[in-house]
């Protein structure tokens, strides 16, 4: 006698392929989640460039975890102070040296830093950690 082949399924057969369904589903929607909160929103602190490393008189611009900042080139300090973030990658930077604030976007890997109504710089992520060269970074306590 030929068995023949069976095309229902069981209830606890069904019950695992939806349990399965459902844990798949939610570890998509995870995913999801992950990627738009760490790539959309990218982690701002590290160390940014207006040019490449090599040229002389190239920018450094350091965001700190602390909130601090500094804008520098080899052996001088231009600018540091604080910064806030305001949300959707725009941040509030607030000068020490001059007690002016100033607007920079974070998009993607690099900044764009608003200087007038015409002028605008763009410095590109150089490395995820703050870096100092030539310069004393003792001033970025953040008080």
């Amino acid at each position: 006698m030929n068995k023949e082949k069976r095309t229902v399924w069981t209830n606890r057969e069904m019950i695992v392929v939806l349990v399965l369904l459902v844990v798949s589903l939610a570890g998509n929607v995870a995913q999801q989640i992950y990627i738009r909160v760490h790539l959309e929103n990218p982690n701002p602190v590290g160390t940014y460039l207006s040019g490449p490393q090599e040229n002389p008189g190239v920018e450094y611009f350091v965001l700190e975890s602390n909130g601090g900042y500094m804008i520098y080139i080899q052996g001088e300090i231009l600018d540091e102070g604080k910064y806030v973030e305001e949300g959707e990658g725009k941040y509030l930077l607030t000068s020490k040296r001059t007690d002016k604030s100033f607007p920079i976007l974070i998009s993607g890997k690099k900044i764009y830093q608003f200087q007038d109504e015409k002028t605008i710089a763009v410095y590109e992520k150089f490395r995820d950690l703050p870096i100092y060269i030539n310069v004393d970074n003792g001033t970025m306590d953040n008080e």
